[in-house]
């Protein structure tokens, strides 16, 4: 026990409860996926995510950060966006066009995500594309060019 010949192991390796329902649920979840046939569903998703990515590079003026592949792409996408404010494009839109998505840096770069699940739609996107037009028509919050 502790202390050992590692502090690291020593401060990160307890875990403390161990809460034992997530193994107890695991069978009832599996059961869930296969009688909602998830498989598919998670097939359609992916297929969303692919057949737009390009789409929302294309609409903010840059490239995609990876090829448009099922081997890059699962049931999210990150777009890179140009924006100076990207707190104030995201809380945009939320407050204005009802849109909860990540903006996020990362690597002196910034990012916008979208992620598609069972629950969404084709038409999901087709509500963040019209915002997104709007804000660059509208605003100088997305740089295109």
């Amino acid at each position: 026990m502790a202390p050992s010949e590692s502090q690291f192991l020593d401060y990160h390796e307890y875990q403390g409860t161990n809460d034992h329902s997530a193994y107890l649920c695991t069978p009832k979840v599996i059961e869930f996926l296969e009688e909602n046939n998830w498989k598919e569903k998670s097939k359609d998703c992916k297929k969303i995510v692919l057949d737009n990515y390009k789409r929302f590079c294309d609409l903010v003026g840059t490239q995609p950060i990876c090829p448009i592949s099922e081997e890059f792409l699962g049931q999210m996408a990150s777009i890179p966006i140009r924006t100076e404010k990207p707190m104030e494009l995201k809380e945009l839109l939320y407050s204005k066009y009802k849109i909860q998505i990540p903006i996020m840096p990362l690597n002196d770069k910034i990012y916008m995500r979208y992620s598609i699940n069972v629950y969404n739609s084709q038409e999901d996107l087709e509500v963040l594309y019209r915002a997104i037009t709007d804000i660059i028509e509208s605003t100088d919050l997305i740089k295109v060019n």
